[in-house]
């Protein structure tokens, strides 16, 4: 019997979409801060991914999963470097910490790190005990760090410093997640819907005010909520049709590969495009941009991935 999910890939792919689309879309115009606001939510759907992956049986190969995502990290890292033409002063802290965007690749090894002491708890609890923990997070850490980001409950947000709870419980709670609907199945899919287009309402709204870089924090509910509507609508929703499953799922292989260097690819095609971003605010510009980013990465991983070297230790 095939296990393979391929609904996940699928989510999987629009997840990487959406986080290209975010970071092209670097500028100031309402188009752009509006379709920033709206692909939030891929960051928490990967965390969710791998919680219902991780967390849903005994772990094996866990250091050889975080020493490949190591390698890739830093094999990228230099990849960046020599495409900036120069050696920075100090190139052992520009491979361990740049480009930025490769933070997520660090919180994914923390995750990792946690899920031996997580599987206990996630073999054994009751759905009423598995829920509590869900919420604890949710208001400890998301909330709580939106919140104290904002400043408008200073000695509460002093005591949520102090305790340094809300930052470990983020993304700990939406790793849970993916675990709980692994152990307990999808429900109220209506509810989640609509959950998720109110919260999808609220960013954009949000998105061209002076909250927008608290609320639109990947800690935020607002951020987070749509985040698992979409996990759900995408898990309760028809399978991939069967002629379309093994291309999705090949496809769905090369997400770490864009995610390593869309960046890279954006910042070389952005250049070439030459829309005026000053039409609708901007929107046609990053759109295209997005576009065409996630279209000459995919395609460019998609090759290298034939090559056994490239696909071994960076993609």
């Amino acid at each position: 019997m095939d296990q393979h999910d391929y609904r996940i890939d699928r989510l999987r792919l629009l997840a990487c979409f959406g986080v290209v689309m975010l970071h092209s879309s670097h500028g100031s115009g309402v188009g752009d801060l509006a379709l920033n606001s709206l692909f939030r939510f891929s960051v928490p759907v990967f965390v969710i991914i791998s919680g219902y992956f991780m967390l849903s049986g005994p772990v094996t190969g866990l250091p050889k999963k975080m020493l490949h995502l190591f390698v890739r990290m830093v094999l990228c890292s230099g990849v960046y470097m020599l495409y900036a033409g120069s050696i920075p002063e100090n190139p052992i802290l520009f491979l361990l910490t740049e480009p930025v965007h490769l933070w997520y690749l660090y919180a994914t090894v923390g995750l990792y790190l946690l899920t031996p002491a997580l599987l206990p708890f996630v073999r054994s609890a009751s759905q009423q005990e598995y829920r509590y923990a869900l919420v604890l997070c949710f208001l400890l850490g998301s909330c709580g760090v939106t919140l104290n980001r904002l400043g408008w409950f200073p000695l509460f947000g002093q005591i949520l410093d102090k305790s340094k709870l809300p930052v470990m419980l983020c993304f700990t709670g939406l790793y849970l997640f993916g675990g709980y609907c692994r152990k307990f199945g999808f429900s109220r899919r209506r509810e989640w819907l609509w959950a998720g287009i109110a919260a999808g309402i609220l960013s954009i709204a949000v998105s061209n005010t002076d909250l927008a870089s608290d609320l639109l924090s990947f800690f935020s509910p607002i951020v987070v909520i749509p985040g698992a509507a979409c996990f759900v609508l995408f898990m309760t929703a028809e399978d991939v049709p069967e002629k379309y499953r093994a291309l999705t799922a090949d496809a769905s292989k090369c997400t770490l590969g864009i995610y390593l260097f869309h960046t890279l690819v954006c910042d070389l095609i952005t250049p070439m495009i030459g829309i005026p971003r000053e039409i609708l605010g901007g929107l046609p510009a990053m759109a295209v941009r997005g576009l065409c980013t996630f279209a000459v990465t995919f395609s460019a991983v998609w090759l290298l991935r034939r090559i056994p070297i490239a696909k071994k230790w960076m993609l």
